[in-house]
């Protein structure tokens, strides 16, 4: 969804303001649902994080 916004930087403030509240959501559900996962990170999943945050940073500037 970031991605649309971006990608739709023209389009109207209510959508992209909905899309990113719907993603915030979204995400924060993922983090809630993930966290016993999370508890006992091995390589693998920080890697995972690294690569994720290093994707929303990219498609959000």
């Amino acid at each position: 969804m970031a991605l649309v916004v971006r990608l739709n930087r023209y389009g109207p403030q209510e959508a992209q303001q909905l899309l990113s509240w719907v993603a915030a959501g979204y995400c924060l559900l993922a983090t809630l649902a993930l966290l016993p996962y999370l508890a006992a990170p091995g390589a693998g999943v920080i890697l995972v994080l690294a690569l994720s945050g290093g994707v929303v940073n990219v498609a959000t500037r």
